[in-house]
């Protein structure tokens, strides 16, 4: 696979690599001083700015009223973050989890909102950001990331600011912008089971003051981690993995600067690494795929970000302009098993096609005396979606999906006024429209109204729809002192309505089904203590959801053929409550203790759905437990300094926890608890720019299962499986 591909990775080294002896021209004062210079505890205790608020200026974490974790760059490589998927377990109430039917599709979490998901026509909960470009659909989401400037993880709804559909909470990531000082940043990793990345990246500036470019390339190789009984295969869940980045930027004046950034990616490997968990002959990291099917994905973005200071309210204009398309294909043996010996099959593929175009326009300013920061804006967003999936079942089979036409546009405002110099009063406020347009085909065994390329149905349903919301903001923000505030804040949160891509119930349409609202309360603390050498966070919150959307999810018999229907529908109200600590010490110069715990309790007030499939609506699914909620999730973890005469080692250590919860309605499928532990060490030398890493991931070797669907009860479930442990190691160099 990728031969091509290949060639131009190693083309694309070779000129970098030229860039990299050109830039050693540089004079001592121009090239960047190492990042890495410092040791691991203190790179992980430096506070990261944010843009959460989209103010003028950047905001150090510790002092924003919003509960959120954030990374820098060097802090992520300390920790060996690969892609989104590995900080899954390591913040409170949060799980960012792929579906594992369909590679790269996210199913991610936040205080027990997310979707249990891979139809692409569901709006995600959580919404992902890159470079303030919102991703319109959960596929494609999780990739792998490198060359990052910064992960911010919000927790809570932050639609107000971040567009559309942000109920559960945000995950914006930042890549490192060019720069007009020399800066090479390259690595390599492989671990035991043959996975191997290399990245390379370098920035610099092209004429002087004026224009700086940047090229990022990453390649990645995974020889596959799982065993497939079926043919041998030790293996199976290969992939390749190769993603080019160029950018620019413009500052034609002091006042002006324009940003280009481009990415270009491809993924390519085998299908879902599914185990039929009902086989107790299947040891751990072990299936049975009659076909491994195959997985491709191809996906551009381009975004434009322009920031133009002005003197009015010594502000900036900022406007972000981005374009997306994605494409994917995907063939898979979902029932895994051997079907002339288990009497069951059913295969599953699709294609998606998907682009969408966005524009945010927003001026942030100061005024005052700088008591007032103002913030207003207005947001489109349009995307079309094409879906088609095919369904075999014994010779038998389905082909069923269609077209989605969205469009959105908003205006918003927030202000936060300092109403004495220890209180800050927010208020803030966002009109969203949005309409959708569908042409749908049903599924309808044996019949195929689709096909797959190019994607095309002869639609049986045809509709379209339209939503508006309000979304107020109030909050308030008292300072103790310089180092400790408390803060209170409550706003509305809202996911607009839709359709299903993927209906194959016989009765029922694809939609429309009705937009999922918010309340949201919390009250949290940020501290420092100790003279910084004690970071300590906590938040209590209450989110009351009225028309949830949820998947139903059941398996309905025709001819005889065991059919699993998802089906999109509002299903109850409901109350979320928790609490989160965040806790970081820097017990000596060398020693960093960090810990973290969240707590989740939900209940249903109100139930308008047969959650549990026995005919009615009553009680007993009023009494169901919340999917998507663990109620208990922690992590402790360490990072421990040794100073050498030449450079420094780092050794680290992190156990991450998630209690077991329902991954469906029905809570027919229950996700086992799982516990993850990690652990590293490195050394640096003495100028800051070698560093060697020793790395293990899932040391206990744990089995877990992302999602479960039990199609047919005690013999056929099948669960998408993470990987189990993994040894490695990496070798870093920054010029």
């Amino acid at each position: 696979m990728f031969n091509r591909q290949k060639l131009r990775v190693i083309g694309g080294i070779i000129a970098l690599s030229s860039i990299a002896y050109a830039g050693m021209v540089y004079s001592a004062d121009e090239v960047a001083e190492p990042a890495r210079v410092k040791g691991a505890a203190a790179i992980l205790m430096e506070e990261v700015v944010t843009s959460a608020r989209k103010k003028s200026s950047g905001e150090e974490v510790q002092e924003v009223p919003i509960a959120m974790t954030a990374y820098s760059g060097d802090q992520l490589d300390a920790l060996q973050v690969k892609n989104i998927e590995d900080l899954a377990f390591s913040m409170p109430n949060v799980a960012l989890d792929s579906v594992g039917t369909s590679k790269g599709t996210a199913n991610f979490a936040i205080r027990g909102l997310g979707i249990n998901s891979s139809i692409p026509s569901v709006d995600p909960t959580v919404g992902v950001f890159v470079d303030g470009m919102y991703y319109g659909m959960s596929w494609g989401v999780v990739v792998d990331t490198f060359d990052l400037e910064s992960i911010e993880v919000l927790r809570g709804p932050q639609g107000l600011l971040f567009g559309r559909n942000v109920t559960g909470g945000a995950v914006s990531m930042r890549t490192r912008r060019p720069s007009h000082e020399f800066d090479m940043r390259a690595k390599a990793s492989v671990t035991d089971d043959a996975d191997q990345v290399y990245a390379l990246s370098v920035t610099g500036s092209l004429v002087e003051d004026v224009l700086a470019g940047k090229l990022s390339l990453y390649y990645r190789d995974d020889d596959g981690y799982f065993k497939n009984r079926a043919n041998g295969n030790d293996n199976f869940g290969e992939s390749e993995t190769y993603v080019i980045r160029p950018a620019v930027t413009w500052t034609p004046t002091e006042d002006l600067e324009m940003t280009f950034l481009y990415e270009r990616g491809e993924l390519e490997g085998d299908g879902p690494t599914s185990k039929n968990i009902t086989d107790p002959t299947l040891g751990d990291f072990e299936l049975e795929a009659d076909d491994e099917g195959f997985n491709k994905a191809r996906w551009n973005h381009i975004i434009w970000e322009t920031n133009y200071d002005v003197s009015f309210g010594d502000g900036t204009i900022t406007n972000i302009m981005a374009y997306r398309d994605f494409e994917q294909q995907n063939f898979g043996d979902i029932d895994s098993s051997n079907s002339a010996v288990s009497g069951f099959q059913f295969n599953l593929g699709g294609n998606v096609n998907q682009d969408q175009f966005s524009n945010e326009l927003r001026f942030a300013g100061t005024f005052m005396d700088g008591k007032l920061d103002w913030t207003v804006g207005t947001y489109w967003f349009t995307q079309n979606q094409s879906y088609v999936e095919v369904r075999e079942f014994f010779g038998a089979g389905e082909t069923f999906g269609g077209n989605i036409d969205a469009e959105t546009w908003a205006v918003f405002t927030q202000g936060d006024y300092r109403l004495s110099d220890s209180l800050v009063l927010t208020l803030g406020a966002r009109y969203t429209f949005e309409e959708k347009e569908a042409e749908i085909a049903k599924g309808k065994i044996p019949f195929r109204p689709c096909i797959l390329k190019p994607i095309h149905c002869v639609p049986d349903f045809a509709d379209d729809e339209d939503w508006s919301s309000f979304t107020p903001k109030f909050g308030l923000q008292w300072f103790l002192n310089e180092d400790s505030h408390l803060y209170f804040t409550y706003t509305k949160g809202f996911r607009s309505g839709g359709y299903n891509l993927r209906n194959t119930a016989l009765e029922a349409n694809p939609g429309p089904y009705n937009q999922e609202t918010q309340n949201a309360y919390e009250i949290g603390m940020k501290s420092e203590w100790m003279d910084g050498r004690v970071k300590l966070n906590l938040a209590v919150f209450q989110n009351e959801m009225e028309d949830m959307q949820r998947e139903t999810i059941f398996t309905q018999v025709v001819d005889g053929i065991a059919n699993p229907v998802q089906e999109i529908r509002n299903t109850a109200d409901a109350t979320i409550r928790g609490a989160e600590m965040d806790l970081q010490a820097l017990v000596t110069d060398n020693l960093l203790i960090s810990i973290s715990a969240g707590y989740l309790d939900g209940q249903y007030d109100k139930v308008l759905a047969d959650l549990n499939r026995d005919g009615v609506v009553d009680g007993g699914d009023k009494a169901l437990d919340l999917p998507r909620l663990a109620p208990w999730s922690w992590q402790v973890g360490a990072n421990y300094d040794i100073p050498l005469d030449e450079g420094h080692m780092t050794m680290r250590a992190s156990w991450n926890h998630r209690n077991n919860g329902s991954w469906n309605d029905s809570n027919v499928d229950p996700l086992r608890t799982a516990d993850f532990l990690g652990a590293g060490i490195s050394y640096t030398t003495a100028d800051g720019k070698w560093t060697t890493t020793l790395f293990g991931k899932n040391l206990l070797d744990d089995e877990v299962a992302v999602t479960r669907f039990t199609v047919v009860p005690g013999a056929f479930t099948f669960a998408p499986l993470k990987k189990g442990r993994e040894v490695g190691i990496e070798l870093q160099y920054q010029y």
